[in-house]
């Protein structure tokens, strides 16, 4: 969690300073023009904040939108907001999915640091992606029919199949 970020032109020159809002980057596709009708966001102390698309000089893009740093990251909205962006986008486009949580200080930041230095990199990754779907697949454990399973595979007295299994 970041509880605030610090401009990197303070940083280096030592400056103490911080700033309420920085740019939470959800993920990576080939530019688009057009984004899905409402796609969810984090919520801002006024409101939501938009997802838009951050694009560098080349065919990539960021999915971002405005978070404050003034509260602290890691919240289950938070959380099921991100996933919900992701799976919304990646019902239409291919996606490369941040971490949770991936903030930076500036859309500049998101081209600078994120976009440029690792685009032959991306570019690969959507390329190996493309076309594929993720499915996640959740199961439950039904206590009273796995109980049933055991007590059936020892037959005779509960007792005895206790004692052996000690």
């Amino acid at each position: 969690m970041v509880p605030r970020a610090e401009r990197g032109e303070q940083v280096q020159s030592g400056q103490q300073g911080s700033i309420d809002r920085g740019v939470y980057v959800y993920g990576i596709v080939y530019h688009r023009e057009k984004l899905p009708e409402e796609l969810p966001s984090f919520r801002r102390r006024r409101g939501r904040s938009r997802c838009r698309l951050v694009r560098q000089d080349g065919k990539l893009s960021a999915l971002v939108s405005e978070v404050q740093l003034s509260r602290p990251l890691g919240t289950r909205k938070d959380l099921l907001a991100h996933e919900r962006v992701l799976d919304t986008l990646a019902a239409e486009a291919t996606v490369i999915p941040m971490r949770f949580g991936s903030v930076v200080s500036t859309k500049e930041a998101v081209i600078d640091e994120l976009l440029a230095p690792h685009e032959g990199h991306f570019n690969a990754m959507l390329s190996e992606l493309a076309g594929l779907v993720q499915f996640t697949v959740r199961g439950r454990y039904a206590n009273t029919t796995h109980l049933r399973e055991i007590v059936s595979e020892e037959p005779g007295d509960p007792g005895t199949a206790r004692s052996r299994s000690r």
